[in-house]
């Protein structure tokens, strides 16, 4: 009996140390996994999940920004709130972890719920502070590439943009009510709520700062709401100059034709919204050119902009383009090709706008303290890279 409750007592041993070595084998595995695969390795049995759940943990001080920049044309009769807001919340499984440097990705649609469009083309910015720390969200535009491949429909898969936020890269986003706008316009203190948005942007103290500002230029907008919404960009503009120094931080955005914003469930009208990256391991260029430059001007341009900037193998590049709706792709693709020379090695993706809409952009290596935020028929053009 004595020696049979010994072999029992050894041959637990054996199976809590073959458990061990095994859960070590998975953790050793789960940490190069991306949050998709994760997801599925969680659904396997109650002991995979507990690990994944440690793992993840790992990642919890973590913040991402996510761009996902995608072209849909799925169609749904479900006017559901929730179930939209649910969609919204569950569009998206991310290929990459979170601990990546900046980079373009897929993404891939979970194909659980589906959203009713008006629009062909839904690409997007979406902001919301999401699980695991997540920013994510949508805006529309007339069309986009990556390099010099348009991005169509493809079934379940789009491309997005991942900034990991540290200690050494933060990001930050302010978004306004949707009565903030009207009410402040009313009171005549728009220059008050665009105070209230850079203090919130700049919550902490940093050596350089990159701002992605969208507005919505729907055509659904009344002149009133385009009053208040130009009125809010220009004081907001003045703002940004005396907080920041020229040469301190780079701007890229413009108008879009629409952005979607989920708030707690509630899906709000979006007049617009303000990104701002930041941190000792950022760095970032933005560089305005008018449409009517030659292209041996704009080449000259961007020959001397290379020279005073620094470029890494991270490095990812945007571009805000004025189009038309009936300009073909090659068309498009045009308007970038000096762009592409130059910097052939940085990936580009290019969002298409309607010319009638605004670009907002600065020349970030000119020391001029006031320089025109707002443009019209222009190129911006904004780089990123991290240490």
């Amino acid at each position: 009996m004595e020696n049979l409750q010994t072999e029992e007592k050894e041959s637990g041993n054996d199976n809590l140390c073959t458990e061990g070595i095994f859960y070590d084998v998975l953790d050793n595995i789960f940490q190069y996994l991306s949050l998709k695969d994760l997801c599925r390795a969680a659904a396997v049995c109650k002991s995979w999940h507990h690990r994944v759940k440690i793992e993840i943990s790992k990642r919890n001080d973590i913040k991402s920004l996510t761009l996902p920049i995608t072209y849909e044309s799925d169609d749904d009769d479900s006017d559901n709130d929730e179930d939209t807001f649910k969609y919204l919340q569950n569009k998206w499984h991310f290929s990459d972890s979170l601990r990546s440097l900046p980079h373009f990705m897929l993404l891939f649609h979970d194909d659980t719920y589906n959203f009713k469009r008006e629009h062909d083309h839904f690409h997007c910015y979406y902001a919301n502070y999401v699980k695991m720390g997540m920013f994510y969200g949508c805006f529309e535009t007339s069309g986009l590439s990556l390099n010099t491949e348009e991005v169509c429909t493809i079934k379940n898969v789009g491309i997005g943009i991942s900034l990991p936020s540290t200690d050494k890269l933060k990001v930050d986003c302010y978004v306004p009510y949707e009565t903030d706008l009207p009410d402040h316009a009313k009171s005549s203190t728009m220059s008050r709520l665009a105070n209230e948005a850079i203090s919130s942007l700049l919550s902490t103290e940093e050596e350089h700062n990159c701002f992605i500002f969208l507005r919505n230029q729907s055509e659904a907008l009344k002149e009133d709401m385009i009053s208040d919404n130009n009125s809010f960009l220009a004081e907001f503009s003045n703002s940004l100059k005396q907080r920041c120094k020229p040469g301190s931080y780079s701007l890229w955005g413009g108008g879009v034709s629409e952005i979607t914003y989920s708030r707690f469930g509630r899906n709000d009208f979006v007049w617009l919204t303000i990104i701002r990256v930041s941190g000792l391991a950022l760095n970032s260029w933005s560089i305005v050119l008018k449409m009517n430059l030659s292209n041996a001007e704009v080449e000259n341009k961007l020959t001397n902009f290379k020279k005073d900037i620094h470029l890494k193998s991270n490095s990812l590049a945007l571009a805000m383009v004025p189009s038309n709706h009936n300009e073909s792709f090659q068309q498009r693709l045009k308007k970038t090709e000096i762009f592409r020379k130059i910097f052939s090695n940085i990936p580009l993706v290019g969002v298409y706008e309607n010319t009638e809409f605004t670009q907002i952009g600065i020349n970030s290596l000119k020391s001029d303290l006031n320089q025109v935020i707002v443009h019209s028929n222009s190129i911006i053009y904004l780089i990123l890279t991290t240490e």
